[in-house]
């Protein structure tokens, strides 16, 4: 993985999440992540990572307490040590706007 990095040992993760309807009743949230380091790959099915998928409907406060281990999780973030190796994390959203805004609200 080092030899993907760029930018000055920066690990870019990009968040995305969208809402998803199956069949009249069931609507679930998606979220997922990519490392953007990894270039092409990170744009297929094989470099997206499911991060949760939400069994609900667009409410503001479910979605949040769903949300609430992997925002603090997220939250602390801030590096990781990896191979001996010290890597800032930068996170980027993507997708669905209103699905994105209930996670990092």
């Amino acid at each position: 993985m080092k030899e993907k990095l760029i930018s000055g040992d920066i690990l870019k993760i990009k968040l995305t999440g969208d809402g998803t309807r199956i069949g009249k009743h069931i609507q679930l949230l998606n979220i997922s992540c990519c490392i953007i380091n990894d270039g092409e790959i990170a744009a297929t099915e094989r470099g997206s990572y499911v991060l949760a998928i939400i069994n609900t409907k667009d409410n503001y406060e479910r979605i949040k307490d769903c949300l609430v281990d992997l925002r603090e999780d997220t939250a602390m973030l801030e590096t990781n040590l990896y191979a001996g190796s010290t890597f800032r994390i930068k996170f980027f959203l993507g997708g669905d706007w209103k699905s994105l805004v209930l996670f990092v609200a």
